[in-house]
Formats: C-alpha cells, sequence, structure tokens
C-alpha cells in the first residue's frame, strides 16, 4: 500500500485515506482526500497500452454527450498525461468516484428502476453510436460473441449442471450463432453486471446514475449490451422475463431495438451466462482462493435453472410485446391461414344443435357457485359441476369469466413485486360430465 500512495502522491500531488477494492485483472483502490474521492487503478502486468487508450478516449466521447448516464473520467497527472507508465511496465491511473451504491447492494430491484436501468442503457447506446477507437476489435472472453471459447471448457462441470450447460450451448451454437452476423455492430460497455451498474442513494425512488468500469469494453453486436445487463438484472428474480421486460421496453424507448435483434436476444443472455459459469469453474480451479472471481456463481445457476423452463418463444413474445410489436412473429402468417377458412375436427362428438347445453356461470358474481370452500376442495367442486349438469348433454364455461376459483393457492404465482394470482378465465371449457 505504501508504495501506491508514494506513486499516486508522486504523479498526482493527492494523498488521504485509501482502501483496497477488488477486481479480476487491475489492482484498484478507493483514495478519500476529504470530500473528494477517487480511484487509483494500476494494471496488470502485460497490459497494452492502446486498450488504457481505448477506456480513456471512450470516457472522453461520454463526456461530451449531452446524456443523464455518468461514467468515470480519467485525471491528468501532474506532467499532464491521463496513463502514467511505471518503472515495473506497469501503468498508473487516477479515474473519479460515482458516488453511489452498486445495483447488487440495492434492493428491492422494483419496476420503477428496472426501466430507469432499461432508459439508461439506451442513453448509453445512443452515445456511443459512431464511436470508434482502433483497439475496440479484439478478441475478450466476455464478449458474447466470443462465447464459442468455453465450448472445450464445459466438461469441467458436473452431473446436472453439466448437462444443462451442454444442452444451453447446443441450442446457441445451433439456433443463435449463425443469425449474429446479420445484426448491427457498435462498441458497447460489455460488463453493465451488478457490481459495475451505480445506483443513487435515494431511498424511495432510486435511479441509476451511470455505470463504471470500462475495461471489457469491445466492438461486438449491439444488441450484447442489452443482453449482458439484462444476464444480471434478471437475477434473483421469481419472474425473470417479466422483468427483463421491463428493461427491454425502457431502452427499445431510447434506443429503438431491431426485430431480428429481439430475436436473438434471449440467446445472447444465455451465452453470456455460460460465460460467466466457465469463468468461474476454470477460476475455481486455477484461483481457488480468490472469491470475488466467482461473486456471480450461484445466481448465475439460479437464473440458468430458471431459464431451463422457458421456451425461447415465450421469451420472444414477452421482448416483442415489451417492444410494441406483434408478440408472435409468426401471427400474420396465421391470419392467412385463417382467411382460408381451414377445416377443424369436431371438439366433442355431439351434435350441439340437438344437445340439452348448459352454461356454467362460474364467475365472482354466480349464484350456483356457493362458498369459497365449495370451489377449494377440488372433489367438492367436481360435484358441484355434477350436479349441476344433471338432464344436460354438455355444459359451457365463460370466456372471460372472472373467477373466484383463481383466489386459491393452486393459482398462486410469486412475482417481482409480490404474490399474484390468475384473474380471468381466457379459455372456454367444455364439461362433457362433472370431472372432464
Amino acid at each position: 500500500m505504501l508504495k501506491v500512495e508514494t506513486l499516486v502522491q508522486q504523479h498526482y500531488n493527492l494523498k488521504g485515506e485509501w482502501k483496497r477494492l477488488p477486481g479480476e485483472l487491475d489492482e484498484n483502490y478507493l483514495l478519500q482526500t476529504g470530500a473528494a474521492k477517487y480511484i487509483v487503478k494500476i494494471s496488470r502486468k502485460g497490459e497494452d497500452k492502446k486498450n488504457l487508450d481505448f477506456q480513456h478516449q471512450m470516457m472522453a466521447h461520454l463526456q461530451g454527450k449531452a446524456t443523464e448516464v455518468l461514467t468515470p473520467f480519467f485525471i491528468t497527472a501532474k506532467d499532464g498525461s491521463g496513463i502514467v507508465k511505471l518503472e515495473n511496465g506497469r501503468f498508473l491511473r487516477l479515474l473519479s468516484w460515482l458516488d453511489g451504491k452498486l445495483w447488487a447492494n440495492t434492493n428491492p430491484h422494483s419496476d420503477l428502476l428496472l426501466e430507469d436501468l432499461g432508459e439508461k442503457l439506451g442513453q448509453l447506446s445512443k452515445a456511443l453510436e459512431g464511436f470508434t477507437h482502433p483497439a475496440a476489435e479484439r478478441f475478450l472472453k466476455w464478449d458474447v460473441k466470443q462465447v464459442a471459447w468455453i465450448e472445450p471448457h464445459l466438461d469441467l462441470f458436473e452431473g446436472e449442471e453439466k448437462a444443462l450447460v451442454h444442452r444451453f450451448y447446443e441450442y446457441h451454437k445451433t439456433q443463435i450463432a449463425d443469425k449474429l452476423g446479420k445484426l448491427r455492430r457498435s462498441i458497447i460497455h460489455g460488463d453493465a453486471n451488478d457490481y459495475n451498474i451505480i445506483v443513487d442513494k435515494n431511498t424511495e425512488v432510486p435511479s441509476v446514475l451511470g455505470f463504471i468500469d470500462l475495461g471489457d469494453a469491445v466492438e461486438t453486436q449491439t444488441i450484447n449490451e442489452l443482453a449482458v445487463a439484462l444476464a444480471y438484472a434478471m437475477m434473483d428474480k421469481p419472474d425473470p422475463i417479466g422483468a427483463g421486460a421491463k428493461v427491454v421496453a425502457a431502452y427499445h424507448r431510447i434506443f429503438p431495438l431491431e426485430e431480428e435483434e429481439i430475436e436473438l436476444l434471449f440467446g445472447q443472455i444465455i451465452a453470456r451466462l455460460l460465460i460467466s459459469l466457465t469463468a468461474s469453474a476454470i477460476n475455481k480451479k486455477e484461483y481457488p482462493d480468490n472469491e470475488y472471481l466467482l461473486i456471480s456463481e450461484k445466481p448465475a445457476w439460479g437464473l440458468l435453472r430458471q431459464l431451463d423452463a422457458v421456451p425461447p418463444s415465450f421469451a420472444l413474445a414477452q421482448f416483442r410485446s415489451a417492444c410494441g410489436w406483434e408478440p408472435s412473429p409468426k401471427r400474420a402468417f396465421f391470419d392467412e391461414w385463417m382467411v382460408s377458412k381451414p377445416k377443424f375436427h369436431p371438439l366433442v362428438e355431439l351434435d350441439l344443435a340437438k344437445a340439452k347445453i348448459k352454461k356454467l356461470d362460474l364467475g365472482v358474481g354466480s349464484l350456483e357457485l356457493g362458498h369459497n370452500r365449495d370451489f377449494e376442495d377440488t372433489d367438492l367442486f367436481e360435484l358441484k359441476i355434477a350436479a349441476l349438469l344433471e338432464g344436460y348433454d354438455v355444459g359451457l364455461g365463460g370466456y372471460g369469466e372472472c373467477r373466484p376459483v383463481y383466489t386459491t393457492d393452486a393459482y398462486l404465482k410469486m412475482g417481482n413485486q409480490g404474490p399474484r394470482w390468475r384473474s380471468m378465465h381466457i379459455g372456454l371449457d367444455v364439461w362433457m360430465d362433472a370431472g372432464t
């Protein structure tokens, strides 16, 4: 620590209170001098200066844009340089401090906060349009488009986890990878994870201040900015796709997405999770004592297991709806097919024109349904239906009914903002007897 203190005093004429901060590659320190705070960064051994220049040029570019999004800016040393080369070949830098709290330490993640994250990401993407740098095109293991590098390492996993990552990797390889080339590209921040998103200190209605750590900035598919952020914003949510849709909707309002991008977004979220988990598996083997390198492992597994139960078509419909589009991309084909008046097999083998039909009222105002206990017990409910159908050939349930049966625990689902229940019945029930 004394060495770093001496270097900063020598090159920046600053001294104060120090705190070591975690990091994957660089040495990071918080320096507080009175009311002012700074990040002190000492690069890893062998770092290419052009990569640091890339970060600094990106900071300068963003500072020149009229946007609410904040990112750190570099402080020049006494000799006027932004990057100080040390005697050991490493580089010393001093950056401004964003005074807030980490997304990871913010709770709850309300719908408003998720939407604000989407808006700020959209502003970031908009601000980076047209920005270029010769160091932006590079191999970076965290770049979602480079997910193929994990393939030789998939056997690091065992049991259920191995089956899960293999299944998802095969899905990405066969359904997503070959389609990425048609998407627009740009330089992105590339690492809007829950430890790089800074939230302000407003305890009532918090909002996103900005994003730190530009070390993973890269030129890649533009949609990967959103995919990376969603991979972390969706963690630890009862309804991850619902949470993601809030971010997508707000991002799209600021930085309009293209349909081809939304088509591949779910797959790119998966790819980021696979990269994170593979990196954790490698780090556990090579650096077993560095807990920081495993910080996202548990929530990443949790989210991957949740997404394993989500059909990609459902995620696509949710994300398309969030953009204000028809949820199903095949709706037009369906409409054309319906115009052709296709023939349908009869739902029931019964001449409805001659049948005695009972219209069952199962809505909240029903005088037939009875007390809650009459429908909370399934067996008792079936007896009730049988009694109502006595003397009839078929019973029809109402479409669009608000049904009290949905208030039972059988229909309880935990949402991101608390418990919720179904309310409206959007099917058509046909009873041939009590249990059918």
